[in-house]
Parts: structure tokens; sequence; C-alpha cells
């Protein structure tokens, strides 16, 4: 077996032809101090950052006084609401910032990097707001892989893991629109197939569960079976298949597609493809499903990230995997590529950037962020990407993409890890399943 997958990776890196998706305009950086949802900077220049902070979170404040000590020295400007500012020691680190009157959901505040020679970073040392510290080196350090085991110290309850969560260096800074670093979309993995290669994305949902569009299974009308796939599990860069340690190779054990997938309509549903235990790493994670939900309005407008290795800018082969945000339209336009209202949504691509999932990016996933109990960020699994708008054999960059939407699947996704316990370990999401 171990021969079989070596020689197929090689026979990968000799002849696969995959490119990235389009990217034309500036790359997004976010920075998350500890993975918080109360906290985060946009990148909006080099040295400049806007704060953003989420008193929304925290109903029952009624006063918000924020400390927050960085690395380096910074200028803090343009102060969003009514607002008591200090320096504190007169060093330029050190801040104390309350608000003064109501208390906004959000409060943001721009800040300029004095030093940015090495990195423009605006790294935060400790943050607390109300003298409850949220953010310090401590909290940073207890950020590791192992916590996302939350059953540790109870041996007699079995392993479950927390999902949708990240290695601290891909939590804290996020880089979309840009070639991902190990690590950065851990749930993502690539399905190969003997006979065309590199077939799809799919996302990685449980310990041995593969999340993926059901045509994604098959080739032309004919369904394949599970020997015919491999899943390969965190990959960024098809040229270092045989000499990256953080990938896990896994040949398909098993194909459960949903039950109205039929030849005609297998673009509408999705399907689960089983494979031996995945070991969770810093590149190799779980990912969050969404709730069971059939109404779409709240999603409207909400905007997303899709990863995969599709057709770049240039029209150029490329071997990396990239992302881009994308956000979700009304279904009106999108008659051309919603075939099936019902269990899909679509988007087009991003007005101020150009760029959009495309060819060869088939089984991305729509994910979104949201903050959980203990103030940390987990990210969800809200859409496949499984439709484009055609123009000559190709996705047309100026159509638009239909995802299956994983709200009206929760229940079969469920159902059946639930009732294949022999087959499934239950490390399925911690953090359940997202809810509006």
């Amino acid at each position: 077996m171990d021969f079989y997958i070596k020689l197929l990776i090689f026979v990968i890196i000799c002849v696969i032809k995959v490119d990235s998706v389009i990217i034309k305009g500036p790359m997004s950086t976010k920075y998350v101090p500890c993975g918080l949802g109360a906290i985060h900077f946009d990148k909006i220049s080099p040295g400049h950052w806007e704060a953003v902070i989420n008193f929304g979170l925290y109903s029952n404040l009624l006063e918000a006084e924020m400390d927050i000590y960085f690395e380096k020295k910074v200028n803090i400007y343009e102060l969003s609401h009514n607002t008591s500012f200090e320096v504190r020691s007169n060093t330029f680190y050190d801040f104390r910032i309350k608000t003064i009157g109501p208390i906004p959901k959000k409060y943001t505040f721009k800040v300029a990097v004095q030093d940015i020679y090495v990195n423009d970073l605006p790294v935060v040392k400790s943050f607390a707001i109300n003298n409850v510290i949220l953010c310090n080196k401590e909290i940073q350090a207890a950020h590791t892989i192992n916590s996302f085991n939350v059953m540790t110290n109870i041996p007699e309850r079995p392993y479950t893991h927390l999902c949708g969560r990240r290695a601290i260096e891909n939590t804290e800074v996020t880089f979309v629109g840009a070639d991902a670093r190990p690590g950065d979309w851990p749930w993502h993995v690539a399905l190969m197939t003997k006979e065309i290669n590199y077939k799809c994305g799919g996302t990685i949902i449980s310990m041995t569960a593969v999340l993926t569009p059901s045509y994604c299974t098959f080739i032309s009308d004919l369904k394949l079976n599970p020997e015919n796939i491999t899943v390969i599990a965190g990959v960024t860069n098809f040229k270092y298949l045989l000499n990256d340690s953080a990938i896990q190779t896994r040949l398909a054990q098993k194909i459960i597609r949903h039950p109205d997938t039929m030849d005609q309509n297998y673009f509408v549903h999705l399907t689960i493809i089983k494979v031996s235990p995945f070991k969770f790493t810093n590149f190799v994670q779980p990912i969050c499903l969404w709730a069971p939900i059939n109404d779409k309005s709240n999603l409207i407008g909400k905007q997303g990230v899709t990863v995969g290795f599709g057709n770049n800018e240039n029209g150029t082969s490329s071997k990396t995997l990239r992302s881009t945000y994308t956000t979700v339209h009304n279904d009106g336009p999108c008659q051309s590529v919603n075939s099936n209202g019902n269990y899909t949504f679509c988007s087009s691509k991003e007005p101020t950037t150009g760029n959009i999932p495309t060819t060869g990016d088939g089984g991305g996933g729509y994910v979104v962020e949201s903050v959980q109990p203990d103030n940390k960020i987990s990210w969800y699994l809200r859409g496949v990407f499984t439709v484009c708008g055609a123009k000559e054999g190709t996705c047309d960059p100026n159509s638009y993409i239909s995802y299956t939407d994983v709200g009206t699947h929760y229940h079969w996704i469920y159902n059946t890890l639930k009732s294949a316990p022999s087959d499934l370990d239950p490390s399925l999401v911690m953090s359940g399943a997202f809810m509006e």
C-alpha cells in the first residue's frame, strides 16, 4: 500500500497541471491577537492598520476600558467614538483607552507602526478589557494542537476534538488573496483519481471523513469506486508532495453519496468519503459544520473565504493553494448556475479585487469565522463550490459560481456519520454547529 501511494504521488508530480484561484487585487492581511473574537487588525497600507474591537460580544458591559501593550512603538489615531485616551509611561507601547457614553457594538481606531523595516505587524503583547486579561504570552502559548483535545483529562470519555481551529501562527495572521502557507487552511484536501490525477478539493469534517460535491466522485456519468480516489491532506504546493512532512495521504475506503444523487443531479448534492484516520497536526485539522437551516436570507451579503487549486489570473499553470474572499448574492442573478436554489447559494467575483474561485477550485469550501464561548474564533463550513458559469469549457470569471449549501445537508451528514460508529471515530465537531 505504501509503495502504491508513493508511486501515485510520483505520477501526480510528473503530470499534474493545476492552477490557482484568480487573484487580481491586493492581498488582505488580518491580525487576530491570540485568535480572539474581541479584537483584530486589518491592514490598510504598509505600517498602517485599523483595529476593530467587538464590544457587541459582551452584552453585560456597563463600561469599557481597554489596556493594550504593543511589542513595538505605535501611534494611535482616528478613534471612532468619544474616548478617554492615555499613553502609559510615555513609551508609546502601552495604552489605556476608555469609551465615554454608550458602549458601541464596534469600536475602531487606526494604528501606525513606527518601525516597519523588519515587520509592520502591530504585535500585541497584552490585551485586557476592564482588567480581565484576554491575551498575553501565556494564553498564546496555551493555544496548541494538543489543547484542541478537550477530553484529555477525562479518560473514560472518547477522544473529542475542537473543530475549526488552527495553529497559533496561522490563527493570528491570516492572508487572503495570496498563496497559502502550510496550516493556513488545514481542513482543505486534494482529491486525486487514477484516471485524471487532480480531480477536486474537499473538506475534513472528522478524523475519518471528507466532504466533497457528489460530482467529484464521478467521471462523466460513471461513479468512481473507492479504490480510484486518493485524499491528500495538508498540501499547499504540489511541487513538494514527496518531501513535505505536513502531508498525509489516504486511500478512500468508502464513498457515501447523498441518496438523492443521480446522474442528472449530482451537481446539487454532497458526498462523504471515508478514509483511515487522519492525525490532527498543525497542518491537518477538521472544520466545524453549519447548523441545519433552510433559510438563506441572513446569508445574503456575507463574506466568506474559498480556497482551491483553480486557474490563476494569467491562465498559466500553478501548483499552489490560494484563497479569496467571496460574497453571497441573492438567487435572482444566479439562475444560470443555481440549478436548485433549495440546496445552493451563489456568489461572483469580489468587486474591489476581482478575485474569484474558478476552474479547478471545485470542492473547495465557503468558510466563515464565528466567535465561540471561549472568546476564540472557529471556522465553519457553510457551502461547497460546485458549479460555475462556463465559457469555452472553463469557468467564466465574469459569471456567477454556485455552492452546495451545507446547512440544508446537515442532518444527512450528521446521521450518516452517527449511523456508522464502527467506521467513524467520535472526533466530530466539539464546537457544535453554527447557530445564527
